[in-house]
């Protein structure tokens, strides 16, 4: 049987995971009977949540999501067809059972830049560029307005 809690005997503490303590306050639950054994051979102990070590050198994504992604791979050259390639590596993921972490394992593998500070502003405003001079050569006809989506208006 594995064992949830562990024991600190040097400060007399019972140690159990945050999820492991939540489980264990629901009475008929594994963990709770689990406990409850151990504090009937320790009842000199106290429960106490274990600390998680933190890796602070760990590079972290915040708020890479799916859509940041598709977003990043869309302002990119060739972007069609790396969509595609995109949403291939995404149903090979789903399929494995880690959807999101093997997405945005290939997704930084694929674009090693995007870790780089300022790399996603720097490729929106390299598109932004490049659309308005898409824009500047197009020769827009008398009662066309191009709006702020892009879309071009006739008037009626």
């Amino acid at each position: 049987m594995k064992k949830t809690f562990t024991y600190d005997f040097a400060n007399m503490k019972i140690l159990g995971t945050k999820a492991a303590l939540k489980r264990a306050s629901y009475e008929g639950t594994p963990e709770n009977k689990e406990l409850f054994e151990i504090l009937a051979k320790h009842p000199e102990f106290t429960v106490a949540e274990k600390e998680v070590k933190k890796n602070n050198s760990k590079a972290t994504y915040k708020n890479l999501t799916l859509e940041e992604m598709k977003d990043y791979i869309s302002i990119q050259s060739d972007a069609q067809h790396k969509l595609l390639v995109f949403e291939a590596v995404q149903r090979i993921a789903k399929k494995k059972g880690a959807y999101y972490p093997l997405t945005k394992q290939w997704f930084l593998k694929t674009y090693p830049e995007y870790t780089k500070s300022g790399a996603y502003e720097e490729a929106c405003r390299r598109a932004d560029e490049e659309a308005a001079a898409a824009m500047a050569e197009l020769e827009i006809s008398e009662g066309t307005a191009v709006t702020a989506d892009s879309s071009i208006d006739r008037a009626a």
